[in-house]
């Protein structure tokens, strides 16, 4: 059973693997990609080896799990899911394009009807977003921005934006929950508000990860050995973890980190996202930044693996690889992944419900 969280029930989390084999948080993201590849990984790994199915058996069913969240969430909040729209930009490149048509596809083959909605043709009754004459009871969310104070549940509302969209409050919210965690930390992190403080930091470690408070999509994101890089204050700074890289079939040493998709407190898949460039030229992994992808198992420490053929998503401006490798996480690792998993997502939902408690605070169109 899940959580029941208000307003983060959808998740997807970052983590990089230290050399000592600990899982270390990165961010959290409210509004996320990723299902449509995730699903992709599983079939490929299923259709290259059978006989691991039962690892990625959340995986291969991550879009109708999804699905299976949006109704629950929709009959939580006193609708009955029948019309659903699904925002989206007023433009949008190919691959994140194809996840959104996989999305309408599944829910209108499941019954529903379901469409897309843009902000220049949404329009209002009072504070129900209706499409023309269409009125949905759920709005899946793919845009920032919109929708913003409707009547409708929304997967996510923009409100999971208070715990999530500034990075120096996710840090401050996700750190308390991880501290009983032997396998999965939180690297030394603090808010630089001018160039003294980082300037201490620098002189100490040598160089440091600093991040745009927000920014997404690895934007914003630098390492950084000298103040003078930093043209805007304040930023938040963290040590950089050791992450020892990722030796692929094909030869090549790559930075990565593991993304963690999160149901409403369950982990129902996870891959890694690699470097698109050299080692020592690039650390930032995210898909649309020129990120490719590598299937994880998780509680797999009796699998023998042997190589496969990889494959590759070909879209009209880039291709995106999945790797002719994988990643297996034994059960420790993977239990204590879960378990940090379902604490941080709660902690998030938790913490807003505080900040809108406190601050009363009602996002406005």
């Amino acid at each position: 059973m899940g959580l029941g969280l208000r307003y983060y029930p959808y998740a997807s989390l970052d983590f990089v693997i230290g050399e000592e084999g600990v899982l270390y948080f990165l961010e959290a993201n409210a509004v996320s990609g990723g299902l449509f590849y995730a699903m992709k990984l599983a079939e490929h790994v299923v259709r290259c080896r059978p006989d691991l199915r039962e690892y990625f058996e959340d995986q291969l069913r991550i879009v109708d799990l999804f699905i299976d969240l949006c109704e629950d969430y929709c009959s939580r909040s006193g609708f009955e899911m029948r019309k659903v729209a699904i925002s989206v930009p007023e433009k949008w490149n190919a691959y994140m394009g194809m996840e959104r048509r996989i999305l309408r596809d599944r829910f209108r083959e499941l019954g529903y009807r379901a469409f897309f909605v843009r902000k220049s043709e949404a329009r209002y009754r009072g504070n129900l977003l209706c499409l023309e004459d269409e009125v949905p009871d759920l709005i899946v969310r793919r845009t920032f921005k919109f929708p913003l104070g409707i009547a409708q549940p929304v997967v996510n509302p923009s409100e999971a934006g208070l715990g999530t969209e500034n990075k120096w409050r996710t840090y401050k919210i996700v750190s308390k929950v991880l501290r009983d965690f032997k396998l999965v930390k939180i690297p030394r992190t603090f808010l630089a508000k001018e160039k003294e403080e980082l300037k201490e930091f620098l002189a100490e470690r040598g160089e440091a990860v600093v991040k745009l408070l927000k920014s997404y999509g690895g934007k914003g994101v630098r390492l950084v050995r000298s103040c003078d890089e930093i043209l805007e204050w304040p930023v938040l700074v963290q040590e950089r973890v050791n992450v020892p890289p990722l030796f692929l079939d094909n030869g090549r040493l790559r930075n990565f980190d593991l993304r963690v998709y999160v149901f409403d407190g369950k982990v129902v898949g996870a891959h890694l996202r690699t470097c698109p460039r050299s080692l020592d030229s690039s650390f930032v992994s995210n898909v649309s930044s020129g990120g490719n992808l590598v299937p994880v198992a998780l509680c797999g420490d009796e699998l023998r693996l042997e190589e496969s053929e990889g494959l590759v998503l070909r879209y009209p401006k880039r291709d995106i690889i999945i790797e002719d490798s994988l990643l297996v996480l034994g059960e420790e690792l993977s239990r204590e992944l879960r378990e940090a998993s379902r604490r941080i997502v709660e902690a998030i939902d938790r913490g807003v419900t505080e900040m809108i408690k406190k601050r009363r605070v009602h996002p406005r169109r």
